[in-house]
């Protein structure tokens, strides 16, 4: 996993458009939620917001981070 970070983290140096961040700011957050560092994985979904405002991904993946943090499973309605 600590490899495929290195190699995101490189992408996120090396991409001359700002739209090319996405890619590897989602993959990062993925790693980092695979590793159980939830705060940089919420961080790079926040990030890679940033480069796609209104992703369906980084929405979906903001409504997971809020379930863990209110022990909600990410498929109940959160609105109650």
């Amino acid at each position: 996993m600590v490899q495929t970070i290195d190699f995101w983290s490189l992408l996120t140096l090396t991409q001359e458009h700002i739209s090319e961040h996405y890619v590897p700011c989602i993959e990062l957050s993925v790693c980092y939620d695979h590793l159980g560092r939830r705060e940089e994985a919420e961080q790079f979904n926040e990030l890679a917001g940033k480069y796609k405002p209104n992703d369906p991904s980084v929405e979906y993946n903001r409504c997971y981070f809020k379930s863990l943090k209110t022990g909600r499973s990410n498929g109940e309605n959160t609105n109650t």
